[in-house]
């Protein structure tokens, strides 16, 4: 893409719209940023910016800025009903997103991982076994550092594993992955698709469309979603390669009697056994069985493989283990945004559990939750906005109390548990009503939990 000389506008000033400004400022772009939000955050990035030349516009998004664009870069978290996606429409003004921006100056191949839970795990397990098989690689994305801040680092001879949303596969065009990583598609974000599971399930697998014969797709067999027949990777020209945990497999990554095995053309290996994991869980099992299809892919001995599985312990805030205090364990899964991951979490752990969940709705169903909840809640805690919805949906399957703050979440779940029972913090929500973001909502969990003693 040639950008010298045009008026390119980028909207949203967070950490993805200050990458993509950088980067075209660099290629000789005229940039101005427009961002309908102003604090302390977005000034300090417009000022590292109006240091470069770049003119900015905060606390609105005016018409001016957009329709006088050559090109429109938007940032994942600017909505498709939007005053930019409108005047782009109707101007015939290009637009694309920060991750298509940083495509075309991208020398390196790319790995790219997409799924509804376990991205930012199952991203950096990747980075650690390719680098441990001696690859050079830069993992970027929205694990945190955008895709277009790595640019320049992205030579022939890296490869860059990168963490993608939904919100960022919406503005994709030509972004092609030379191996497509979806690791499972449940309900969320549905405020951003009107309700409409097929939208977003839609989203998430324009991943795969640009892929080729020479690509791979990389995809969880145990999900419905993304392997009946209608699918479209049923239609996609790469080569498809399946992870499970619940079936054996002709080609792929799976589970047999306790050990990850891998198949391919008639010859069976084993890996590890699952109790050697580093990271526990039902769900970081699938995480494993997908970073160990793509190392596999990428040629990493087997026994550098089984050897990473066993030293990754996880990232914070994804099933973390935080304390024991009397026999009473405390979990901290403040990623558990959406009822998929609860799920998963509940799933993964062993006996009776006190649940902490809500927060702000995504439109999610949590009537999916009865069945685990009766089986393995012992009582449910609820905050947040969506404290109701939560309630009228699970009435009936275990004891339900309210609270007002995460500090009386865990006091009150400390006083029903006993020996050998566990604390969950896996809200099913997004934290935006009580905090800035998932991990805040954790430290607060964790550090309440500290009061205990």
């Amino acid at each position: 893409m040639e950008v010298r000389g045009k008026k390119v506008t980028v909207v949203g000033l967070g950490k993805s719209g200050l990458a993509a400004a950088q980067l075209l400022i660099d290629r000789g772009a005229e940039v101005t940023v427009t961002d309908k939000f102003s604090g302390e955050a977005i000034g300090k990035r417009a000022g590292k910016l109006k240091e470069r030349g770049i003119k900015i516009e905060v606390g609105q998004h005016g018409q001016e800025a957009i329709e006088g664009a050559d090109l429109i870069v938007v940032s994942p978290g600017v909505p498709p009903d939007s005053l930019s996606f409108t005047i782009a429409r109707e101007k015939g003004i290009p637009l694309i997103g920060e991750l298509e921006l940083g495509c075309y100056w991208c020398e390196a191949p790319i790995i790219a991982i997409t799924g509804t839970n376990g991205k930012s795990t199952t991203v950096t397990l990747i980075g650690e076994m390719l680098r441990a098989g001696g690859r050079r690689v830069n993992v970027a994305g929205n694990i945190g550092n955008p895709f277009c801040g790595e640019v320049g680092k992205l030579s022939k001879d890296v490869l860059a594993v990168v963490e993608v949303s939904s919100f960022q596969l919406e503005t994709i065009k030509d972004f092609k992955p030379f191996i497509a990583v979806i690791l499972n598609v449940s309900a969320d974000h549905l405020d951003r698709y009107d309700n409409s599971f097929s939208r977003y399930l839609k989203v998430k697998q324009r991943l795969l469309s640009n892929q080729g014969t020479k690509d791979f797709a990389v995809l969880n067999a145990d999900d419905d979603n993304l392997c009946k027949d209608d699918s479209s990777h049923s239609k996609a020209e790469a080569e498809t390669f399946f992870f499970s945990r619940k079936r054996q497999l002709r080609k792929g990554v799976f589970v047999e009697e306790g050990k990850i095995i891998f198949r391919e053309g008639g010859k069976s290996q084993v890996i590890l056994a699952c109790d050697e994991l580093g990271i526990k869980g039902t769900h970081n099992l699938e995480n494993a069985l997908a970073a160990t299809a793509v190392a596999l892919i990428c040629k990493v001995d087997p026994r550098i493989i089984a050897q990473v599985l066993t030293q990754f312990s996880g990232l914070p805030h994804r099933s973390e283990f935080v304390d024991e205090i009397g026999g009473v364990k405390f979990i901290n899964d403040s990623k558990g945004t959406n009822v998929g991951a609860v799920v998963r979490c509940l799933e993964g752990l062993k006996g009776q559990i006190i649940l902490i969940a809500g927060g702000r709705d995504k439109g999610g169903d949590y009537s999916i939750l009865r069945e685990l909840v009766e089986e393995k809640v012992k009582a449910l805690i609820l905050l947040g906005e969506v404290k109701d919805k939560i309630k009228k949906a699970l009435a009936g399957t275990t004891s339900i109390k309210e609270v007002d703050s995460m500090e009386d979440a865990v006091r009150v779940s400390y006083s029903l548990a006993v020996k050998g029972e566990t604390v969950l913090l896996s809200p099913a929500c997004s934290s935006f009503d009580m905090f800035k973001d998932f991990e805040e909502r954790g430290r607060v969990f964790k550090e309440a939990v500290g009061h205990l003693k």
